[in-house]
């Protein structure tokens, strides 16, 4: 079972997720600026696909989420995965952006199946606490989507075009990520069934205190807010850096090292070890974040702060998607922690998917400066947030 575990389960499921990370939300920010060149539509039009993708995204986790309870993580998996690739390969088939809208709706749908929370999902399921080195070991290695993504698609676009990237993503989601999954991904029906009915019987009195109480909205909300500063962020990157008097090509190697960055923070944190709270971490990661969108504003006076600013929000984002469910439980404690988790993700779902659009609106009125300041007051309102939060779960401890 280890051995099977961690040889095929886990790398396979690492570098599914690579895959479906990198061709169904980096492509986006990758051929952003190609697709406003090409159609004449404004980047805030179509950065709302994005949007309505991770909206959809979010409320078709609760459908996936109780298709893996009754066993079927497989099949969603790699359908998923097909549904995936085959809407990138209609994408150079748009003439109008409703139906481009329509397809990144559709594209929702694909994410909710086989992005990082049905593949978490599962692996808690079938391994209980095995799975935490599982899940750190994915995220490591899937942190390298965006660093494999912006290359590639810029290379392909260079020397092709747009639409050759799209099917190239297309074809390696369908031929690379399903075959992945369908190895990796084995079903254990009997043990969820049994999951799945005693959190039946208990979501509602296990619901109705934490929701009644204000340290779960300002977890919730901080949280938010810090998914609303990277997704503004990374959906509109190489725009963003272009704006500050960057290169095209530059903008494209600057971006791929976000991913590289979320890999070194990781590796920090598992260094690290118990030494220093996650909750303590949490607070300066939302600190550097917001330090991060600083050091953008400041590159036009200096390039060194471009490396500077990528540096910081890889390191601290990737640190921060690791540790946010251990946070979560070292506040509201780890009682039903599953059904706490997914209720505290209210706000993170919605920044995720409000971020796109917002920045393209945002840019379109006030430029890219006038996205970073927002971005700035984000990070610094959820760290200061998060810090009264952290006391009050040291007090409960203490009492």
């Amino acid at each position: 079972m280890k051995n099977r575990f961690w040889t095929v389960d886990i790398l396979g499921l690492a570098f599914a997720e690579v895959i479906v990370w990198a061709s169904l939300f980096y492509s986006f920010p990758a051929t952003l600026i190609e697709w406003h060149v090409h159609f004449g539509w404004s980047i805030s039009n179509i950065s709302i696909s994005l949007s309505i993708a991770l909206v959809v995204s979010g409320v078709g986790g609760i459908f996936s989420g109780r298709v893996i309870d009754l066993g079927f993580a497989r099949s969603l998996m790699t359908i998923s995965s097909v549904i995936g690739g085959l809407f990138l390969l209609a994408i150079p088939l748009v003439t109008e952006i409703w139906q481009f809208h329509l397809i990144w709706s559709l594209l929702g749908v694909a994410m909710s199946g086989c992005l990082y929370q049905p593949c978490f999902s599962f692996l808690i399921k079938k391994y209980g606490t095995d799975a935490r080195r599982g899940i750190i070991l994915i995220t490591l290695v899937a942190g390298l989507a965006g660093t494999f993504c912006f290359p590639a698609s810029n290379f392909i676009i260079n020397n092709y075009d747009w639409e050759t990237s799209m099917y190239f993503f297309g074809l390696l989601t369908m031929l690379g990520a399903t075959p992945l999954f369908w190895i990796s991904v084995n079903n254990n029906r009997d043990q969820s069934q049994i999951i799945e009915n005693v959190t039946n019987q208990s979501t509602v009195n296990v619901l109705r205190p934490v929701l009644s109480s204000p340290v779960f909205w300002g977890i919730t909300l901080a949280f938010g807010l810090l998914a609303l500063n990277h997704i503004m962020i990374t959906s509109h990157i190489l725009p963003l850096i272009q704006s500050r008097g960057i290169s095209p090509s530059e903008a494209v190697i600057a971006a791929s090292f976000i991913g590289v960055a979320q890999v070194i923070g990781r590796l920090g944190l598992s260094i690290l070890g118990g030494r220093v709270s996650v909750n303590s971490i949490s607070v300066i990661c939302f600190v550097v974040v917001s330090i991060s969108s600083l050091c953008f504003l400041a590159i036009t006076q200096s390039q060194i702060f471009l490396g500077i600013s990528i540096i910081l929000q890889g390191i601290a984002w990737g640190i921060l998607g690791v540790v946010k469910p251990l946070i979560i439980a070292d506040i509201l404690g780890r009682n039903n922690i599953g059904i706490i988790s997914a209720s505290s993700d209210m706000f993170y779902r919605f920044g995720y998917a409000l971020a796109p659009a917002s920045a393209g609106f945002i840019s379109s009125a006030s430029g890219y400066t006038g996205v970073l300041y927002v971005t700035f007051s984000c990070a610094l309102l959820g760290a200061i947030i998060m810090l009264p939060l952290i006391r009050i779960s040291k007090k409960a401890l203490m009492t």
